[in-house]
């Protein structure tokens, strides 16, 4: 289940939802605690309980530019699932950037190969969600295809 909250009520929360049968977890994402590789890395360290983990988006890290393909391996034994949303990065009036959705095989988005690869090379077999970012209906097959990690 995706929560969201301080490490310190996350791990309350944590402790209890074992006892249900239910694992805890929270996603990167702009704006929070889990924008960055090192912000990810202190949360889910100071959370240090089982039943809470990642859900890894690398779409919020790279929009943090950060290296989301070299912080796999160490946040793969965190990792609940993975998830997919594609975006890249337009310049606009004035000089300034501005991310806007794109498929996945759009030249500018995030390396979904070697996101799988490296998550693969650590054993991950878990679940993999994908937000369509608004892609039309027609594309569906074509996402599904080209996120096929085998």
């Amino acid at each position: 289940m995706k929560i969201g909250s301080d490490p310190k009520w996350c791990k309350e929360a944590a402790i209890k939802a074992e006892s249900c049968g239910v694992a805890l977890a929270r996603s990167n994402h702009v704006g929070s605690q889990l924008e960055t590789v090192s912000g990810t890395r202190n949360f889910l360290n100071t959370v240090n309980h089982h039943n809470f983990g990642l859900l890894y988006d690398c779409m919020h890290l790279a929009i943090s530019r950060e290296d989301y393909l070299n912080c796999i391996p160490e946040f793969f034994k965190f990792t609940k699932n993975i998830l997919i949303q594609s975006r890249r990065r337009i310049c606009v009036a004035g000089n300034s950037e501005e991310w806007v959705p794109a498929l996945p095989n759009e030249d500018g988005v995030q390396d979904w190969q070697n996101v799988f690869k490296r998550f693969r090379k650590q054993g991950y077999d878990g679940l993999i969600i994908v937000i369509e970012n608004s892609w039309p209906a027609d594309h569906r097959e074509e996402v599904a295809l080209l996120l096929d990690p085998e």
